[in-house]
Order: C-alpha cells, then structure tokens, then sequence
C-alpha cells in the first residue's frame, strides 16, 4: 500500500491511498484498489492503515459476480467431466443459475435466495417442466447439484465464507 501525492492543475494538492490487494484467483491477475481525493496526507495515511487491517482481517480481496464464478469454474472443470456432462452443467448454468443469481456478487446470495428460487422453479408460476407445472423434484436437484458444486469451489477458493446452497432443500 502506498500514499500517493497529486498536485491538480489548480495547484491544489490531494492524496490517493494504493492498495495492493493480491492475486484474483478467479482470473490470476493483480488486484489493485485506488482511493482517490483525501485532502491531507494525514486523513489518507489513516485511510491506508484502515484498509490494512480490513484486508488482514477479511482476506478478501475482490468481489466476483455469480456469472464469472460459474464461467470460471465450469471452464477449470471442464476438462475433469465427460462431454456430455460439461454441456449439460453449460446449459443449466445457462438457463437456469444465470437469469436467477447471474448478476449478483457471489458473496451477497444467500441461503434464502437459493431456497426462494428453488421453490419458484418447482411452482406452475414459473412455467418449467412438464405442461409448465414447475419442475420435478429429480431435475431441481441435478440444477442444485451444479449450483452448490460452484459455490463449494469458491469457499475453498476463499470467495465466499459459506455456500449458500449447502442444506439448501428440495421438497
């Protein structure tokens, strides 16, 4: 972490606060984090120290949507499932996990969310399965099955501190 000095055009000088935040092991790259505009050394030194001891103490060191944590996971797997198996996990992350959670950071989704959509998949209000009855318990648990193997890939990843979709039930 550093502290960084700018002088605007003005003449006006400000501070910016550089932390280096690790590696993403999503994407292996550097993750950087500028806090920019603190009116004294003083107030961004603090600043930088606050930061310290939050990412000392959290480890974490970025936020992942759900989409790019299935994408990212789905393509470090890919290689250890048989073809077919790695199309059918494509196509239920497809349609299934990334209308409902795609959008959401990984670490926001909770066990509520995962239970709310389970039970809105398997009611007629959602128009799957056979006649848009809603699906049967069977095929909601091959689609849990994938959710809750990439939500275990990134508490071990160190991504989230608890999956979601663990005890997560299906009626």
């Amino acid at each position: 972490m550093t502290v960084i000095k700018r002088t605007l055009q003005d003449g006006t000088v400000i501070w910016d606060v550089r932390v280096y935040l690790g590696i993403n092991p999503e994407t292996g790259k550097r993750v950087v984090k500028i806090e920019r505009s603190y009116p004294t050394k003083r107030d961004a030194q603090d600043r930088e120290a606050e930061l310290r001891l939050k990412y000392r103490k959290t480890g974490r060191v970025h936020s992942v949507t759900v989409a790019e944590h299935l994408d990212n996971w789905l393509r470090r797997h890919a290689q250890e499932l048989d073809e077919n198996t790695a199309s059918a996990y494509r196509a239920i992350i497809d349609r299934d996990l990334v209308p409902t959670f795609g959008d959401m950071m990984l670490k926001d989704v909770k066990p509520t969310h995962v239970q709310d959509w389970i039970g809105h998949l398997m009611s007629p209000e959602s128009g799957r399965g056979r006649n848009g009855q809603g699906l049967d318990p069977n095929s909601m648990r091959q689609i849990l099955k994938v959710l809750s193997a990439a939500m275990q890939d990134a508490e071990v990843l160190e991504l989230l501190d608890r999956n979601a979709a663990r005890g997560a039930k299906v009626p």
